[in-house]
């Protein structure tokens, strides 16, 4: 199994990063091979504030599989 992460960092709107993100997801979930789609929401750090808003994990079986996706 391959793992990708992305990370999308805090945005200055977020609402308006919010309504982009509902339809960038929907053609994430599209993408061939992708065996397992995670998002998770990042609300701070033992430390305080992230930088990062979200992170989103996408699974495939290997890596030609990643690669032709």
């Amino acid at each position: 199994m391959v793992k990708v992460i992305t990370l999308y960092r805090a945005p200055t709107d977020a609402a308006a990063f919010e309504r982009w993100y509902v339809q960038h997801l929907a053609r994430i979930e599209r993408i061939p091979h992708l065996r397992r789609l995670e998002v998770s929401r990042i609300w701070g750090t033992p430390i305080g504030a992230s930088p990062f808003h979200l992170m989103v994990e996408m699974y495939f079986d290997d890596r030609p599989s990643m690669e032709a996706a």
